[in-house]
């Protein structure tokens, strides 16, 4: 590395630019034009971020919501390829490369190292799982949550702590603009395009499996027919750009608390109107989603926000909320009031969904006790079937994660599980208290926010596998809660060039208590 940055850097980069020329020349031969002129704008893309890596982190971000969008395979595939993916591997990669060139390290968080632990548990558990395609699919994708994290946090971190807010605000802002654009586009699917033509068609997979073929991505309405107890309806529900309605669901609530940040703290009108607009098509989306549990977080959603202030209680609220309530009545899709507004639905008794999940839950527990030590491997669908007391074929998981997990990877997988949710939330409400004594108004109700999405998540997950689903938005923002942390807690371990910088002494000249 030492003879590479003596090397002289003109001579270099013809050496470079002439070998390149030479390769893409040559490539471009066997290629279309229009391959050749994708490869070449792709090869510049790629130069441009070795120079400016922090806008990989804005362009993971942007991707975030688009899930099955930028899909390449079919769900059931055993490693699924995605535009994701292979961006988020380029990103990292060229940010290995630039960390290196610099004689920088990566940044490593503590969850980071208790996620790692889990997978590394979890990829174990393969070598005894009786489902070796469904554990492959999630050990897969949790392994891949590792080089997330690190890009994330590594792209977030910098010796500046305001640098630090603004590129995380970009981030966030990447993020629910992407989130906004597949809310108006599932919205437009509803009434005229997929909803109105049957949905994605029952075929070879169900949609209701939570796994779709990739010549249906760009459909986001099925009709669901899985519940007898509502009197054999089939009703449409909004899957977006996901692989399922729920997963939808969390994906929405997951930026709530979000949009309320940048509605409290913009000075713009611009923005605190496009950002109400991005609120509201989400709201009308999560009714799409035609999914009760959905529906049900939301309120502790907006519970959390507003009991941390970011939503202050004014009368005038309760109004508007029962006008437009009323007015909601007069226009939503029929399929709404089947479902999530029929009060009877929510009854064990007229629901399969809620009487299944009990069942599930019961025949876990049982199977949990007799595999405690080491489970019975990872994202294994096949063995809670088998303990129900009425043994079903098929294959399935037990619609709660933390029963899930503590089957599938036993004792000490949980305890690696259950530390690195603990451990993310401890880190933030830790966050939470120092800012609101030092820090800047933004970076404390920042904090506030990744909060609220991160109990939102839990609290989903006591009724379905949440952290099975991509999540992507989770890793997002508690990638960018850990950074915060490092720079604040522990500089001197973070970065070397933050070897001067006492660690209370932070360089903040503005106070968050005015803004409290």
């Amino acid at each position: 590395m030492e003879a590479l940055r003596r090397f002289p850097a003109t001579p270099l980069a013809l050496l470079v630019g002439l070998a390149g020329g030479v390769v893409f020349a040559l490539g471009a031969a066997q290629l279309s034009p229009v391959m050749a002129l994708a490869g070449l704008i792709g090869l510049g893309a790629v130069l441009f971020l070795l120079r400016e890596p922090v806008l990989g982190l804005y362009l993971l971000a942007a991707m975030v919501p688009i899930e099955r969008f930028g899909r390449f395979s079919d769900d059931t595939a055993v490693f699924e390829i995605s535009i994701m993916r292979l961006a988020g591997m380029v990103i990292f990669l060229l940010l290995v490369v630039h960390r290196v060139m610099r004689g920088r390290s990566m940044v490593v968080t503590t969850p980071l190292v208790i996620w790692t632990i889990y997978v590394a548990i979890a990829l174990i558990s393969l070598t005894y799982s009786s489902d070796l395609k469904g554990g492959q699919q999630i050990a897969s994708g949790a392994a891949g949550n590792i080089l997330f994290m690190l890009t994330i946090a590594s792209l977030t971190y910098t010796d500046d702590f305001d640098e630090m807010i603004r590129r995380a605000k970009i981030a966030i802002i990447c993020w629910l603009a992407a989130s906004a654009a597949v809310c108006a586009y599932s919205i437009y699917d509803w009434h005229f395009g997929s909803g109105g033509v049957g949905g994605i068609p029952i075929d070879s997979v169900d949609p209701q499996a939570g796994a779709q073929l990739l010549e249906h991505k760009w459909a986001t309405v099925w009709y669901d027919t899985a519940e007898e107890g509502l009197s054999g309806l089939s009703l449409r529900r909004s899957m977006g750009s996901t692989s399922h309605a729920a997963v939808f669901g969390i994906n929405l609530l997951m930026s709530i608390p979000f949009f309320v940040y940048f509605i409290k703290l913009s000075r713009g009108t611009l923005m605190k109107g496009l950002m109400l607009v991005g609120l509201a098509a989400t709201l009308y989306c999560l009714l799409l989603t035609n999914t009760r549990a959905v529906i049900l977080i939301a309120v502790p959603t907006f519970g959390l926000c507003m009991l941390r202030g970011m939503i202050p209680f004014r009368g005038w609220m309760i109004v508007a909320a029962l006008v437009v309530g009323c007015g909601a009545l007069l226009i939503l899709p029929p399929d709404i009031f089947n479902r999530i507004l029929n009060i009877q639905n929510y009854e064990v008794g007229n629901s399969d969904a809620m009487r299944v999940r009990l069942e599930y839950w019961d025949a876990g527990l049982r199977a949990i006790f007799d595999n405690w030590a080491t489970g019975v491997g990872v994202g294994n669908r096949f063995v809670m079937l088998s303990y129900l007391r009425h043994e079903i074929e098929g294959h399935s998981t037990m619609h709660n994660i933390y029963l899930q997990t503590a089957l599938d990877v036993g004792l000490f997988g949980w305890l690696a599980f259950i530390g690195y949710i603990l451990i993310t939330i401890f880190q933030t409400e830790k966050l939470i208290k120092r800012l609101r004594r030092e820090g800047p108004a933004d970076a404390y109700w920042m904090a506030v926010s990744a909060e609220a999405l991160m109990l939102t998540v839990v609290i989903f997950g006591f009724q379905v596998d949440v952290f099975f689903f991509p999540l992507k938005a989770w890793w997002l923002v508690a990638s960018i809660m850990g950074a915060f942390y490092l720079r604040i807690f522990r500089p001197l371990a973070a970065s070397p060039r933050s070897m001067q910088t006492p660690v209370l002494d932070l360089g903040w000249h503005r106070n968050a208590s005015a803004a409290i």
